[in-house]
């Protein structure tokens, strides 16, 4: 993890959620886009509280059925299922 400013490749909501949910984010480390969510303790408990708050945050239904554990595995592909769902319910 690099000590420079966040990538713009998400915005900071979704930023904010990781680092609450996985405190390994300190607000002064980089979130490496393709870091395994696992090795930084993304486990079962933490998956359900980051689904929670990412349905909070953006005001979208997550569906279960949807989510593979694929979804889940780095900051990147968390994300771009986030915005394809958006994009799919129209509150992107």
């Amino acid at each position: 993890m690099l000590n420079k400013p966040e990538r713009s490749e998400w915005d900071e909501k979704f930023s904010t959620i990781l680092r609450q949910v996985l405190p390994d984010f300190s607000p002064d480390v980089l979130i490496d886009p393709d870091q395994e969510l696992r090795n930084l303790g993304l486990d079962s408990m933490k998956t359900v509280e980051l689904l929670l708050g990412l349905e909070s945050a953006y005001g979208a239904i997550l569906f279960d059925d949807e989510l593979d554990p694929r979804v889940f595995s780095t900051p990147r592909s968390l994300w771009t299922f986030v915005t394809e769902r958006l994009d799919h319910d129209g509150t992107g």
